[in-house]
């Protein structure tokens, strides 16, 4: 068995809760594929997807008001 298992593990832990954290509408799309080798095993892929983004309603500028000047005498 290998001596970094454990840290590995919260080393990857931690690094798939950053994601999570930071993009909360990733969702896991469809089944897990592993790959084994003879000393490791590892994803081939994760596949996630996004909630749709609606972008808001933009407000309209404010209108363009001609300069007032003063009349000097």
């Amino acid at each position: 068995m290998c001596p970094a298992t454990s840290t590995a593990y919260l080393i990857a832990q931690g690094a798939v809760d950053q994601l999570i954290d930071a993009l909360p509408e990733m969702h896991l799309d469809g089944e897990l594929k592993w790959r084994s080798g003879a000393f490791q095993r590892a994803l081939e892929g994760l596949i996630v997807t996004f909630d749709p983004y609606t972008m808001p309603a933009r407000m309209p500028p404010p209108p363009i008001l001609p300069a007032m000047h003063k009349a000097t005498a």
